[in-house]
């Protein structure tokens, strides 16, 4: 795995108040029920033996995929249940781009973290990239046409359908990236096979290089997979670890 560039961002102190209620208990027992599944991480020397690593290195030259396919913790059980059942992304917000409005609650301590405090956290944002981007003007939302980025993704395919276009139809660095990603990010009930929404944008992303609020789309994920509706796998153990330390 290639090392992250750049030296890490310093994280602002939080104020910090005790305990999760009783209710985070209740979430964890339910929790407990869904699988959860290892990660998965790019095989450099895999790769590089299929002549690949050039094209997949330079779709995670924009900031800050490569850092982010570059986590690769162990997972825990336990951790990972404890910080799922303790996590809270507000979401309500007055202005959805105003990084100090969304809070994190974490474990036994509650912490509030703006966004981009969270991205340092998950090391994905560093001092240089904090202070090239707009960090309040970056999107936090699919702002393009998945059938756009399926256009731009697989120009000789048939017309996009989240539920059925296939990743074989992408070039073999983004259906191997796409492979990642269904099994982490975006992982889902349905075929890993299928490129849905999220993928299909975070793939035009990387191809295109547009830059968004990673750790923002990484907060949601976990909040999507630990709402109490959620019945699916859980595969966010890799960064609850990186979190945890």
């Amino acid at each position: 795995m290639s090392p992250s560039r750049g030296k890490k961002a310093t994280i602002p102190s939080s104020k910090r108040r005790r305990g999760p209620g009783s209710s985070s208990e209740e979430l964890f027992q339910i929790l407990r029920a869904q699988p959860l599944t290892t990660g998965y991480c790019i095989d450099w020397a895999a790769i590089e033996q299929v002549q690949l690593a050039d094209a997949i290195r330079a779709l995670l030259s924009t900031d800050p995929w490569e850092r982010f396919f570059a986590i690769t913790e162990p997972i825990y059980l336990e951790l990972t249940l404890k910080l799922c059942s303790t996590f809270h992304l507000q979401v309500v917000m007055t202005n959805k781009d105003d990084p100090g409005t969304s809070h994190f609650r974490l474990g036994s301590l509650v912490s509030a973290m703006s966004v981009p405090e969270f991205g340092v956290a998950l090391g994905l944002y560093i001092d240089e990239f904090m202070e090239e981007e707009d960090m309040n003007a970056l999107p936090r939302n699919i702002h393009i046409s998945p059938s756009l980025c399926w256009k731009a993704l697989a120009p000789l395919s048939s017309t996009y359908d989240p539920s059925r276009s296939k990743a074989s139809a992408l070039a073999p660095s983004l259906r191997y990236l796409h492979a990642i990603l269904a099994h982490t990010l975006t992982r889902r009930r349905e075929s890993t096979g299928i490129v849905n929404t999220h993928d299909a944008y975070y793939l035009w992303w990387m191809a295109t290089a547009h830059v968004t609020d990673l750790a923002y789309f990484i907060a949601f994920t976990i909040r999507h997979q630990t709402r109490w509706h959620r019945k699916g796998v859980i595969s966010i153990g890799p960064y609850m670890t990186h979190l945890a330390r």
